[in-house]
C-alpha cells in the first residue's frame, strides 16, 4: 500500500532503520489505552481481549468491534470515529454456552449485511467444543449455528485462534484457524448463516506448523493468505474443488507472493489484513507484536505484490504488553472504503490510523 523505501531492522527489537528516504508516520486518528477506566474491557494484563472487526453495515450497528473476556465474555461496541463505547456498550450475549470451550468468545466477525458472529476457542482436548454464535445484528440474541467437537471425536484439531470472513448471505465464509494441534476450517452456508458446513482444508504444500494468522482475498475467490508464528509471511492459498489449500506461487508456500520473495523481518504473532487501496491489493501488518513493553510498533502499509522492500513507519503505542500471548492474539482490519485502519495489541490499546493520501511508483498486477 506503498512505496516507501524503508527496511525493517532487528523487528524483533522494535526498531526501524530507514534507507536515504525518511521514515513516514502514520497518523493516528485515536487510541484507546489498556487500564484507562474508559475502557475497561483493555487491561495490560490477562490476554482477554484478542479479537477486532468493523461492521460495516450502519442499518446493522455500524461499531467496531471487540472480543473480549475481561469483565465478562462480550463483544464490545465502539464508535468507529472516536473510539468511545457506545450504547448500549455491547451486544447481547445471554445465549453465549458457558461450559465446553476454552474461551467463550475469542474472536468477532461481521459480515457485509451486517451479520455478527462471535466465535469460542477450542482445544483439542476431552469434552472441547468449537462454536460459532450468530447475531442478526447488533441488537439481537444469538443463535448457535456452529457447534462441534475438537477433540479427538471431532476435528481432533484446535479452532478458535484465528479468523476472517468473506461476503454476506448465502455466499458467507468463515475461514478459521487454530494454534497448537493445527486445524484450518472453512464454514459455508446455504441459508445466510443459519447453519454451516464445516470443511477440513489441507495444505498443498503442508500448512506452516507454527500459530496462523490468515485473511481472505477481497478480490479473488477462495483465495487466502497465511503468516506463521516462525516470522515467515507465508503467502497465499486457493482452495481447490477438493477442499485443499494450493499454495499460489511456482516454488510453495514461503515463497508464494509474486513478485517478490517475502522477508522474514516481520516478527511472531503479527495480525494483518488485506485490502484494496486506490485500486491496489495491500496489506497492513502490525509488526513485532509478540514484543511487550516497547513505546513503539512498527505497522507495515504495503502493496501485497512486493513485500521485499516497501514499508510505512510505525504508531506510538502503550508501553505496557502487547499480544504477550502467542496465539494469534489481537487484530487488524483495513476499512478500504474510508482508506483507514484499526489495531488491536492485546494488553496494549485499540488505534486507528489514516493511511497515507498519496503513494508513488506502485506495480499493479
Amino acid at each position: 500500500m506503498s512505496l516507501w523505501k524503508n527496511l525493517i531492522a532487528a523487528a524483533a527489537l522494535g526498531t526501524i532503520a530507514t534507507a536515504a528516504s525518511a521514515q513516514t508516520t502514520l497518523t493516528q486518528v485515536w487510541k484507546v489505552q489498556a487500564d484507562d477506566p474508559a475502557s475497561p474491557y483493555l487491561l495490560s494484563t490477562g490476554d482477554g481481549t484478542r479479537g477486532m472487526f468493523l461492521n460495516t453495515n450502519t442499518l446493522s450497528g455500524g461499531s467496531l468491534l471487540v472480543a473480549s473476556r475481561t469483565g465478562g465474555n462480550f463483544v464490545r461496541r465502539l464508535d468507529p470515529a472516536t473510539g468511545a463505547l457506545k450504547t448500549p456498550a455491547t451486544i447481547p450475549n445471554t445465549n453465549y454456552i458457558a461450559t465446553g470451550s476454552t474461551f467463550v468468545i475469542n474472536k468477532v466477525l461481521a459480515a457485509d449485511d451486517g451479520t455478527i458472529y462471535a466465535l469460542s476457542l477450542g482445544v483439542n482436548s476431552a469434552g472441547q467444543r468449537f462454536r460459532i454464535y450468530r447475531h442478526a445484528d447488533e441488537f439481537s440474541e444469538a443463535s448457535v449455528p456452529v457447534d462441534i467437537a475438537t477433540d479427538s471425536s471431532g476435528t481432533n484439531a484446535r479452532l478458535g485462534d484465528d479468523a476472517d470472513i468473506i461476503s454476506s448471505g448465502t455466499t458467507t465464509k468463515i475461514l478459521v484457524a487454530g494454534s497448537t494441534n493445527k486445524g484450518m476450517y472453512v464454514f459455508t452456508t446455504t441459508d445466510s448463516g443459519l447453519t454451516f458446513t464445516s470443511i477440513s482444508l489441507t495444505g498443498s504444500p503442508a500448512f506452516p506448523t507454527t500459530t496462523p494468522n490468515i485473511a481472505w482475498d477481497p478480490t479473488i475467490p477462495n483465495r487466502f493468505y497465511y503468516r506463521d508464528a516462525s516470522v515467515n509471511f507465508s503467502g497465499a492459498y486457493d482452495i481447490s474443488t477438493t477442499n485443499t489449500g494450493v499454495a499460489y506461487g511456482s516454488t510453495g508456500p514461503n515463497n508464494s507472493l509474486p513478485p517478490g520473495t517475502p522477508v522474514n523481518t516481520f516478527g511472531a504473532y503479527s495480525p494483518f489484513d488485506i485490502g484494496m487501496f486506490n485500486n491496489v491489493k495491500s496489506v497492513v501488518l502490525a509488526i513485532g507484536a509478540s514484543t511487550g513493553g516497547q513505546v513503539n510498533k512498527p505497522i507495515l502499509v504495503d502493496q501485497l505484490s512486493d513485500l521485499t522492500t516497501n514499508y510505512v513507519g510505525m504508531g506510538s503505542e502503550f508501553s505496557g504488553g502487547a499480544m504477550s500471548n502467542g496465539n494469534a492474539a489481537g487484530d487488524v482490519y483495513l476499512d478500504s472504503t474510508n482508506n483507514v485502519f484499526y489495531v488491536l495489541y492485546t494488553n496494549n490499546s485499540v488505534t486507528k490510523y489514516g493511511l497515507p493520501s498519496e503513494v508513488s511508483d506502485w506495480n499493479m498486477y
